[in-house]
This record gives structure tokens, sequence and C-alpha cells, in this order.
């Protein structure tokens, strides 16, 4: 009793600590580019069952955004010509700059549920790997999964790609232990997982070839099988009929703008280029720059440990074969946008290495790995959405492999006009890539063309500030490059995604290079 008792203090203490990191670290940013859109949508939805913003993706995640924001009695403009147009970036700005309660508040009351989702995810981990392996494999993997600077990142935003690990996960374990106890109402649970999963990410129907394969690792009698996967995919509907209120053809309206969207593809940047149709490349070189050191260690370990014994530990291809599926989905995607798509591969990847590391035998090289892993997170505080490895050069090195969501989402407002204050730098000359609007910060953006050519520097009298994803070439630029002032070492850097310049000619107080 007392070592269960220590179990839970412990796995407690960890999650307590993972809230606190995430709360204080996401009080100090403003909204991410898509979080307007995602909370004004949910709320429409709740408000009054139309579906028009935001129809490329399923509503769970925006309605369970928006939930707390129904106790608060916003006002909600269906006056304004954005809603009449299903301009869901107009209207999200309208609803989140220009409500009764500061737009800080209901991002802070959005992201709340984004952040408990998080702890839910952590005990699940823990339940099953407990229940798998034993306490201490339940402790390293809720550890690797509390830890990971990109899971502490993403779990703190009201986005829908955190949701969709959660209910990937969710569905896979559900699904396993429907196909071991064969229970219609595991199959319901099973299905009622998947049906939350598609809902929130078209992504979530790779969950269908990932149960077929858990099918033929744990082969059950096929005439239950026929009867349990009626079940699972009846309960699966279901939940998406009673999200869309009946009105299922919905979905079809989310299959049709993500084709279309694919179609069309979409800018993304890696190393320096940029391309707008998916390369096979992408995702495993996001995957390398992005993933903490620590992991690949401990991923090496494991696959020593499964070499020397000869054998998968039980329920490792339960973790691994929808990882497999995912991540080969992932190399044949044709939009590339980055690591927050690969969130639900870690949480499969971290159960997987706990299963089979020999956590006994090789306690203290584990142990190491795990404090290199929270020394990884504790250097990148607040900033977590900036991570990249040190084998990578670190989060200062990042524009040069990747940008937009990966490090520069429009997310550091905030922290630049904290910053201006405490210099008493009373504006600046901005080129800010992000959907906040620097104003309602008390930003003042001087007047300028809004981009620099070297031979307009002498005309320059501010400090600049740019956003990374426009001073290397990203995906928003379509016009002026920056190249020339690339080369230069920025004179500070606002939490990794704008970097000032301080063109000033009689400076009060002078910027020091970081």
């Amino acid at each position: 009793m007392a070592s269960k008792r220590l179990f839970y203090g412990v796995v407690a203490l960890i999650l307590a600590t993972v809230a606190l990191l995430q709360i204080t670290s996401v009080l100090q940013e403003a909204q991410t580019w898509d979080e307007a859109v995602y909370i004004s949508a949910g709320y429409t939805y709740w408000k009054t069952g139309d579906f028009r913003l935001n129809a490329e993706h399923p509503p769970l995640a925006k309605l369970l955004v928006a939930a707390p924001l129904l106790f608060l009695h916003l006002t909600l403009p269906l006056d304004d010509p954005a809603w009449q147009k299903a301009d869901e970036y107009a209207f999200g700005a309208r609803f989140l700059y220009k409500n009764r309660l500061p737009a800080d508040t209901i991002l802070f009351a959005s992201r709340c549920v984004t952040i408990v989702v998080t702890l839910l995810f952590g005990l699940v981990i823990v339940l099953w790997s407990r229940r798998r392996a034993g306490p201490l494999a339940a402790i390293v993997a809720l550890i690797l999964f509390a830890f990971d600077p990109n899971i502490i990142a993403h779990g703190r935003y009201a986005t829908n790609d955190f949701y969709l690990a959660f209910f990937f996960f969710l569905t896979v374990v559900l699904w396993n232990r429907a196909l071991r106890l064969g229970r219609a109402a595991d199959y319901a649970f099973a299905g009622c997982a998947l049906g939350l999963a598609v809902c929130t990410k078209l992504s979530g129907v790779l969950l269908v070839p990932a149960a077929a394969l858990l099918c033929f690792s744990r082969p059950p009698e096929v005439r239950s099988l026929a009867r349990g996967a009626a079940i699972t995919a009846l309960t699966a509907i279901a939940i998406m009929a009673v999200l869309y209120h009946g009105e299922l053809y919905h979905y079809r309206d989310v299959i049709r703008d993500s084709l279309d969207h694919a179609r069309g593809g979409q800018l993304a940047y890696l190393f320096g280029s940029t391309f707008r149709h998916g390369r096979w490349y992408f995702y495993p070189a996001v995957a390398a720059v992005k993933t903490p050191v620590a992991v690949f260690v401990l991923i090496a370990l494991t696959v020593f440990a499964i070499l020397r014994r000869k054998r998968l530990a039980p329920d490792s291809l339960v973790m691994l074969l929808p990882a497999a599926v995912y991540s080969t989905a992932c190399l044949a995607s044709p939009i590339d946008l980055g690591i927050r798509v690969l969130l639900p591969i870690y949480p499969l990847l971290y159960a997987f290495i706990a299963l089979n590391l020999p956590l006994p035998q090789w306690r203290w090289a584990i142990a190491a790995c795990l404090a290199l892993l929270v020394a990884e997170s504790a250097t990148i505080y607040p900033n977590y959405l900036a991570f990249f490895n040190a084998i990578a050069g670190g989060p200062a090195q990042g524009p040069r492999y990747l940008l937009d969501s990966n490090i520069d989402w429009g997310q550091d407002t905030k922290k630049l006009k904290a910053f201006l204050q405490a210099h008493d730098i009373h504006g600046a000359c901005t080129a800010y890539f992000g959907t906040a609007y620097p104003f309602y910060y008390g930003i003042v953006q001087l007047p300028w063309a809004g981009y620099v050519n070297p031979s307009d520097i002498n005309k320059l009298d501010c400090v600049v500030a740019v956003s990374v994803t426009w001073l290397y070439g990203g995906p928003a630029i379509a016009g002026p490059t920056w190249g020339w002032l690339r080369a230069q070492a920025p004179d500070a850097r606002i939490g990794y995604s704008i970097y000032l310049y301080d063109f000033r000619k009689h400076p009060a107080s002078p910027l020091r290079a970081p």
C-alpha cells in the first residue's frame, strides 16, 4: 500500500510540474496563428449549430476549447460581415480582440482545456504502462511524455493537433483491450474513442488501418471480430452524428476541403528552401532536429536491448504498429507542416521504449537519459515552441531548418512588448508574422516600408523587429528578401521567433546581443 501511494505521489508531482510549466509559459504568449479561428468557430458551433467557420477540420477540438467560454457571457458578432462571408480569420480576430472580456482572458480559458487534456493524457499513459510493465516503466513513460518540449508546447494551445494525439492513443489502447477481452462494451468504448479521433482531425481515419494491423498481431475469432468491428464502427458513427447534430454531410465538407487543400498544396520551408507540395523527407528531417537528444539515446538503448534478447516485450506491437501506419502516412503527405503533425507518434514511442528497456539492469543509464531530457526541457523554458535539439544547434539555429509552427507562430508579441518596455523603447519598425494584433498589446508600430533594402539602411532610425519566418524567407514571403540582414547578428532575440536590430541613430540605451 505504501509503495502504491508513493507511485501515485510521484505521478501527481510530475503532472503538477508539467501543469505549472505550461500555465506559467503560456501566460506569456499571445495567440498562435489559428487559435482565434478555433475558439470563435467552436463558440459559434455551440451557440448556433452552424458549422460554416473552419469547415476544413472536424468540430470536436473547437467545441472543447470553446466550452469554458459558454460561462463567460461573451458577445457573438453575427452581424459582422465576416460571419456572412465565413471569413474565419477576420471573424476570429473580431471575436477575440473586440469582445467584452480581454483577449488574454478568453485565450487562457480555452488553453486550460488543452492543459487539462495533457494531464489526462499523462494519466492514461501511466495506467496503461503500469498494467503492462509495472510502475517503473509507467514512470519512465510519463517522464518521457511530460518533459518532451514539443508535448509541453502544443499541449498548451487551443488547436486540434494535441487532441488528435490523445484520441489516437486512447483508441489504440481501447481497441487492443477489446481484441483481448472480446466484450461488446469494450468494442463500444473503442468506437467512442475512434469517433472522437475522426471528429478531431481527418487524419484520425488512419486509425482504421492501424486497427486492422492490430487484429493480425492478436488474431481473434473471426465471428467475434466481425461483431466487434461492427459495434466499433456504429458507435463511432453515432459519436460523429451527435457532434454534427445528426447532419453527417458536414463531414463530406471536411473531406472535400481537405482534398482541395492537398491538391493546391501549401508552402513549406526546410533547410532554407521552400516548396508547395509534400516531400517524403520533410517529416524525418523535422523529427531529426526537433526530437530531444535524450530520446534518440533511449531509442538506441531500446533497439540494443531488443536485439540482445531477440524479442519484443509483450504488447510492444500495440504501440509500434499504429506508429508505423501514421509515420508512413506522414511520408506520403502532400502537405508539410511540422512537428505538430507528428505528435500522435511520440506517446506511442515513449510507451514502447518503457516496455522494452531493461529498467532495473540499466537504471543508471536510463536515469541519466531522463535527467538529460529534463535539462533539455528546462533550458528552453518558456519558449517551448522554439525547441530544437543540441545536435541541430539549439533554437538559435532553428530558422535555418524550419519556420512557421516549428518556431514562429506569432506567439511572442507579448514578450516583444515586455522587452521594448524594459528597454524604454517606445516604438519599433515591425515585420510581424502572426494573427495577434501588436497594437492590442501596446506596441507602437512605426511607419516604414515594411522591409529594408541595404541601400536604405541610413534612412532608418528605429529598432527593427522581424519575425524569423519573414527574415528567413519562409512560407509567408511573397516579395522582398532579407538575406543581407540575416547575415548580421541580431541585437536581441525575443522568444527565438522575433529578431531585433538596432538602427537608431541616437539610442538612449543600446541593445546588447545575447
